[in-house]
């Protein structure tokens, strides 16, 4: 649509070039013009002087110096005025050709922006629905779920769908070359699977620790010989409260120790 607009901006640019070409064609025709018709008439009063008497008409031999000199002036003259109005006309076509160009311009940008439109209220309509069913599972997983750790399982599995689905959404209302998206995408996982594989793993460790027989907040856990009572676990992260001393005398330092959650996949730091 750019490039429409664009295109309009120089074909009106041409327009108003041509039409000031034409004007300075006019200013140099009309004074041509008005010279011939005043040879014109200066040829046809010597005519009618040359039907006179000759003694009053003059010599003939000064009456075909006149006519000579006049027919020779009537050729110079004619002659540049036809280049004008060969031009004149040639500047009124191609005036009428960039107005039609001009149009078909237009119109094709109008149907562009219908189009712009048309997919960014699809896009709208498919967003505003995402987003009406993420709200509905919202009030569902709330009146529903009971269970704390259930619910918050719930909730993070539907900020992972909604996001999803409005991505998706994004992709296929914007992209039209999906063989180019293929091949981008297909060199983004790669670059995304070897810069962020602890995060990768972290986010899929997430969902085995708070699984059926995972923990919850609350448990005491010892990971990388760090013993502490967990208090929170995040998408990435989990949090414990340290605990110090020995045998069943354990209390809380005031520390919080942050644990990635990719260390259930370590063998060497097991987690029990």
């Amino acid at each position: 649509l750019y490039d429409q607009l664009e295109g309009m901006r120089q074909i009106g640019q041409m327009m108003d070039e041509t039409a000031r070409v034409r004007d300075a064609a006019m200013k140099l025709r009309t004074p041509l013009v008005a010279t011939l018709r005043s040879t014109i008439q200066q040829g046809q009063q010597l005519a009618s002087q040359s039907n006179n008497p000759p003694t009053q008409a003059g010599p003939p031999d000064q009456q075909r110096k006149q006519f000579d000199a006049l027919a020779a002036r009537f050729k110079q003259i004619a002659a540049a005025s036809l280049r004008l109005s060969q031009e004149i006309i040639l500047l009124d076509q191609s005036s009428s050709n960039f107005l039609e160009w001009r149009q078909s311009v237009i119109h094709e940008s109008n149907r562009i922006l219908r189009s712009i439109i048309l997919r960014v209220l699809g896009i709208a309509l498919a967003m505003g629905v995402i987003l009406l069913l993420s709200e509905i599972w919202r009030r569902i997983t709330f009146r529903y779920i009971a269970d704390v750790r259930r619910r918050r399982q719930f909730l993070v599995l539907r900020r992972i769908v909604i996001g999803f689905c409005m991505g998706i959404v994004l992709i296929l209302g914007f992209v039209s070359e999906f063989s180019s998206l293929a091949t981008f995408a297909g060199f983004i996982t790669a670059g995304l699977a070897v810069g962020l594989q602890t995060i990768l793993l972290s986010v899929a460790a997430y969902f085995f620790l708070v699984g059926r027989w995972g923990i919850r907040v609350g448990d005491r856990i010892s990971v990388a010989g760090v013993t502490g009572d967990v208090v929170d676990v995040g998408l990435v992260r989990m949090y414990l409260m340290e605990l110090a001393g020995t045998g069943v005398d354990l209390y809380p330092t005031g520390r919080i120790v942050v644990f990635s959650n990719s260390v259930l996949f370590q063998a060497t730091t097991p987690l029990f």
